[in-house]
């Protein structure tokens, strides 16, 4: 794995001079400010550089790119922080530091770990050797909105939402797969994740009779040993370093509810009761936990509570919630268009389009284009996108599947570019919480490189159309429609991309004709920041110089 390493200013990156000369003043990733990942057999990494050299720390605090071979000084422990960044600790004890957070000298001379000491790579990095954990940066804070209202911070700074979808993790829990658990939540961090997203009750013959051999998925209060379990998936998520979404209902059967197949309403009566005792019982006793966010149902409308936005009921929990848990950040459900936009809920969520014409931008289009991002309200969080990599293992076919990394890419790009708080990665294997599939395993990477590639920008207003708002650098290379058979051929016969969505100096430019000359559609200069073409089409994000 070749990476580069952005110091804490955002505009700086770690580079190996030739001569062994360790510095972090460059403002563009070129060669001599990548490294190759090697990782050992004990979970430390070495780091070589474009000339064939390893960085070394001196027992002195200095900071070298000039040794042949791996030894104990050339061996760094990965730290990763809970905002997503990775900080090294050399063998001597002490952290890695671009001096005043980039821009001029680097050493390993410091005892604590602070903004200095942390980097964000260009992808994740990965994790501790097999059984070795990865060293968390300290105890998790409590999230918590921005002033801005557009993203969510903690005690570290500014909080990068890099959530994936864990379902039924506390299923895999109340049936004593502990240690599964536990190595499923390091491999995830590995991958640069910073949350995830559980269900906390799950029933009906969806679960109980799971494509995976049958198993079943149960996930009910009324289960032996369900509040132990809960307590220790908080801990769990704790121990690893990472932040838990925990959705309270995904399920009305736990509660004497029935799951009709028109979604007709059945939240009420001693059901509503029993389920709302519930949420409030388990947001008291997650509410203690600093690193876990609220949220009330998952896609209410679709598992019985049909009438819970219009008729109040849904305000009324979250109300009930916030009562006993009044730090935790809470959502109140998704539908497509993030209604409960309102208090008391903190952040919307909405589960978008999944069209995949043009080659499988449609939904990435629709998305960068979707009302509830508008909202200055509250954060917003993009909870369900399409399945990414797998097909589904329930039989319904790859409709709503994209195995395109390229694609992957373009959808944390767009989210960024929209000023999203936070973006889900959403696959088939996270309803089962099962390992990831090479395929899945690809665009999980890819996303990954397309959150690296666009930062989480407050200047500047959000740009997205045929052509951008004057004043930006793109000429007008777009097709004037919408039509997917002609947007299809414009990109297929070189002539240009059908989308740019920009943020700042910042813009994701998608899809791209395959090996498209960006540098004749410029009215200022550009760089190209990131491309990945693993897919139909390419797709890339430009910046401004």
């Amino acid at each position: 794995m070749t990476i580069s390493f952005k110091t804490h200013d955002g505009t700086h990156f770690l580079c190996a001079e030739p001569d062994g000369r360790v510095v972090a003043n460059r403002t563009a990733a070129a060669a001599w400010e990548t490294w190759t990942v090697e990782r050992r057999s004990d979970g430390a990494v070495a780091l070589l550089s474009a000339h064939g050299r390893y960085l070394c720390a001196e027992p002195d605090g200095s900071v070298v790119a000039n040794r042949e071979r791996v030894g104990a000084w050339e061996a760094w422990d990965l730290v990763l922080t809970p905002d997503g960044g990775v900080a090294l600790k050399s063998a001597h004890g002490r952290y890695l530091v671009a001096e005043q957070g980039g821009g001029g000298d680097v050493r390993a001379d410091r005892a604590n770990l602070g903004p200095w000491e942390t980097f964000t790579p260009s992808e994740p990095m990965g994790g501790a050797a097999p059984g070795k954990p990865v060293t968390p940066a300290g105890p998790l804070s409590r999230l918590r909105v921005e002033d801005n209202r557009r993203y969510f911070r903690n005690d570290a700074g500014r909080f990068d939402w890099r959530e994936i979808t864990a379902f039924s993790l506390l299923s895999r829990l109340l049936v004593g797969e502990v240690d599964y658990v536990r190595q499923w939540l390091r491999n995830r961090r590995a991958e640069g994740f910073t949350i995830t997203r559980v269900i906390l009750t799950l029933d009906g013959d969806y679960w109980t009779r799971s494509p995976l051999g049958g198993r079943s998925f149960r996930c009910a209060p009324d289960m032996p040993g369900y509040w132990a379990a809960l307590e220790q998936l908080a801990a769990l998520h704790a121990e690893t370093g990472l932040y838990m979404r925990a959705c309270f209902l995904g399920a009305v059967e736990p509660f004497g509810g029935v799951w009709y197949p028109d979604r007709r309403d059945v939240f009420e009566g001693s059901v509503r009761a029993k389920a709302e005792q519930f949420v409030v019982d388990a947001a008291q006793r997650l509410g203690a936990h600093a690193h876990v966010v609220g949220e009330l149902a998952n896609e209410p409308t679709q598992i019985g509570l049909r009438h819970a936005w219009d008729n109040g009921a849904i305000v009324s929990l979250g109300r009930k919630v916030k009562a006993v848990a009044p730090s935790m950040l809470l959502c109140g459900g998704e539908d497509n268009d993030a209604r409960g936009v309102t208090p008391p809920f903190d952040f919307a969520d909405a589960h978008m389009d999944r069209g995949k014409e043009v080659a499988g931008w449609q939904w990435v289009k629709r998305s960068g284009e979707h009302p509830a991002a508008d909202q200055m309200t509250m954060p917003f969080v993009a909870g369900e996108p399409i399945n990414f990599g797998e097909s589904r293992a329930d039989g319904r076919g790859d409709g709503d599947v994209e195995k395109q990394p390229a694609v992957a890419f373009g959808a944390a790009a767009v989210g960024r570019a929209r000023r999203w708080a936070g973006q889900c990665f959403h696959w088939d294997g996270g309803l089962w919480t099962t390992e990831p599939k090479p395929e899945t395993a690809a665009c999980i990477r890819a996303w990954h490189q397309g959150m690296n590639a666009f930062p989480m920008l407050m200047d500047g207003v959000w740009r997205g159309h045929w052509g951008l708002s004057r004043g930006d650098y793109w000429r007008d290379v777009w097709p004037d429609t919408d039509d997917p058979r002609a947007v299809e051929e414009h990109v297929r016969s070189g002539r240009g991309p059908w989308r740019a969505f920009g943020c700042g100096p910042f813009s994701v430019v998608f899809p791209q004709p395959k090996g498209w000359d960006y540098t004749r559609n410029l009215d200022a200069p550009a760089q190209r920041v990131a491309l990945n073409t693993d897919g139909v089409f390419d797709v890339a994000v430009y910046r401004r110089q």
